[in-house]
This record gives C-alpha cells, structure tokens and sequence, in this order.
C-alpha cells in the first residue's frame, strides 16, 4: 500500500536500509510494487531476478526516470529452486501417481498428453478460466485437462461452475495433496493467468 511506502522512504531518511525484490519474469513495470518503490525514492536496494530486468532499471535511472538513489542487484529466482528441489525428491514411481491423480479418469492408458492450468487472480482472470473451459470442451478426445488453484483462493467452486457451464471434464487439484511444482512436472502442457507459475513451469 501507499502507507508501506510511506514507512519504507521515512525509514531510508533516517538511514535504514531499505530493501525491494521484484520476483517476476517480465519486463520491468512501474505499477509493480517494487518500481513504485523505486520511484518514490523509497529503496536503498533493489534486487531482481535477470540481468534484462537490472539492465532495464539501471538504463531508467540514467534517464532520469527512476532516481539514482537506491543499486540493483542480481539475485535469481529463489523459487526455481524451490521448484528443481521439490521435484528432484519424487521417484518415477510416485510421478507416476500424480499423473494418474491428474489425468487417470479422462484418460486411464496415458495416451493423450495432459494440460494443467494454474488458476491466478486480478482482472481477466475469470475470463481466462473460461476460455480454459472452451478450449478443454473442444479438445476432451485430444487431450485431458487438470486445474490447480495458485496462488488463488482454495475455494473453487466458481471455477468449478465455469466448467460445468462449457461442458469441459477438467480434473480440479487438491493443492494439499502435492506442489504446485509436482503437479506442473508431470503435465505436458502448462497454462496460467495472472501466475509466475507459468514460465517456471518450463
């Protein structure tokens, strides 16, 4: 909110340090937390996860769009790593499982590939669901299709509802039962909205 912001650019004035990380994966963006940060002057330091994203600030801070007051650094992706090593402990066996878990009833032989979306949040969202739902209705003799909620709300029924409005049999993932990561090893397409686990998932 604009109060933490407040906070973070009194606490640099009195000389704390004052740390911003941007975890995403696209181009930088100014209505992100971390660049209106930025351009309030709120930051001492700034980390991101690809040298494009440093590269891109350090150029706005030459032209004077951002200040020059706060260094960037490069630190990766904690969350690929989470993701490499959440997946690395499971055997082929229990991979195994969870795909049968995902796709098993649409498709007991595994002899179509399966699809998995993850569900996101914000504007378009419920749109995207939809043309999800279009899509798995269309190719249900193709493909199978699973949908896990994150970082969504655990409840989804609306989600469920879109579903059932288009016709499309879309296997709806019990997040406690396995990760997000786990879910997107054994698929073999992945979908998202408003998710980074889109392109962690390649």
């Amino acid at each position: 909110s604009q109060g933490q912001i407040d906070i973070a650019v009194e606490l640099k004035g009195r000389a704390f340090k004052v740390f911003g990380f941007d975890d995403g994966f696209s181009l930088w963006s100014d209505s992100s937390w971390p660049g209106m940060m930025a351009k309030q002057g709120a930051l001492t330091d700034l980390m991101v996860t690809a040298s494009e994203l440093k590269g891109e600030v350090e150029r706005r801070q030459v032209e004077k769009e951002l200040p020059s007051t706060f260094s960037t650094s490069v630190v990766g992706s904690p969350t690929f790593l989470e993701w490499e090593e959440k997946t690395e402990k499971k055997s082929q066996e229990e991979l195994f499982e969870v795909r049968q878990y995902m796709f098993g009833e649409q498709d007991p032989h595994f002899q179509r590939p399966g699809c998995l979306f993850f569900g996101g949040y914000g504007e378009g969202y419920y749109t995207a669901v939809s043309i999800f739902a279009k899509a798995a209705a269309e190719l249900k003799t193709k493909m199978s299709f699973a949908f896990v909620a994150h970082p969504g709300p655990f409840n989804t029924s609306r989600e469920r509802s879109i579903f059932d409005l288009h016709g499309a049999q879309v296997k709806v993932l019990n997040r406690s039962k396995e990760s997000t990561a786990v879910f997107a090893k054994v698929a073999n397409v992945t979908a998202s909205q408003g998710s980074t686990c889109g392109p962690q998932s390649l």
